[in-house]
This record gives structure tokens, C-alpha cells and sequence, in this order.
């Protein structure tokens, strides 16, 4: 099979990774205050990771999941045959979602009005 590959993401909220994986339509198995184990293959021994996700998932040969790194962001931990297919069918969703949420909290912050069109249209106007 492959070796496991990590890519990081920008989110550091726990809250917010499962908020987007939710939006997703995806349910990871986890246990709270738990590492799981990633399954492993003939190249690589298993990874520790926080949110699993069985092989098959996504369309991914390998299981996969997240783990939160030492700079205390997530990142997908995956095979490195899955890498491109992740990156395009999960990362690529998920970064756009954790953006608008981002996008929103910032503004809200701000006290800017702030509307959301679709899955990935922000829009803020000026307060006046």
C-alpha cells in the first residue's frame, strides 16, 4: 500500500474540524480523550489520529482521519496513494467551509452585517 502522509489545516477548534465534517454529510468514529489507530499496511505501522475514518470513505483505498499537531493544528493523516483524492474530495470542501465560517466570526466580530449565499459566498457590507 503506502506510507502515511500528513497535510495540515489552518482550524486549531476541535468543534469547528467536526462542524465541517458534519457539513460534509460525514460521521468519523472517535472516542473522547481517545487516540485511535489507523490500520496500518505492509509499508507503515498505524497512526495515531482523533477522528478515523474507514477505508472506502471518500473513495479512499486506506482509513484516514485527523490528529491535532504539536503546533496545536489539525491535519489529515492519510496514505499517500489517497493524498490527491483527499485533498480534492475532502480538503478542498472542508478548507472552503472552515473559510466561511472564519469569514463570518471575523465580521460578526467586527459588528459588519454579514450574509452567506450558498455554501461559499460571503457577503459584508459597510455598517452604514
Amino acid at each position: 500500500m503506502s506510507r502515511y502522509v500528513s497535510i495540515e489545516l489552518t482550524t486549531r477548534s476541535r468543534a469547528q474540524l467536526l462542524a465541517a465534517i458534519a457539513a460534509l454529510g460525514l460521521q468519523p468514529e472517535f472516542v473522547e480523550g481517545e487516540l485511535l489507530m489507523l490500520e496500518g499496511s505492509l509499508e507503515c505501522s498505524g497512526e495515531p489520529v482523533e477522528l478515523r475514518f474507514a477505508p472506502g470513505e471518500m473513495g479512499a483505498i486506506e482509513d484516514f482521519g485527523f490528529v491535532r499537531g504539536d503546533d496545536g493544528r489539525y491535519q489529515l493523516v492519510c496514505g499517500e496513494v489517497d493524498r490527491g483524492l483527499l485533498e480534492r474530495r475532502l480538503l478542498g470542501p472542508l478548507r472552503q467551509h472552515l473559510a466561511v465560517k472564519l469569514a463570518v466570526e471575523v465580521a460578526s466580530e467586527l459588528g459588519l452585517p454579514v450574509s452567506v449565499e450558498g455554501e461559499a459566498r460571503v457577503i459584508v457590507r459597510d455598517k452604514s
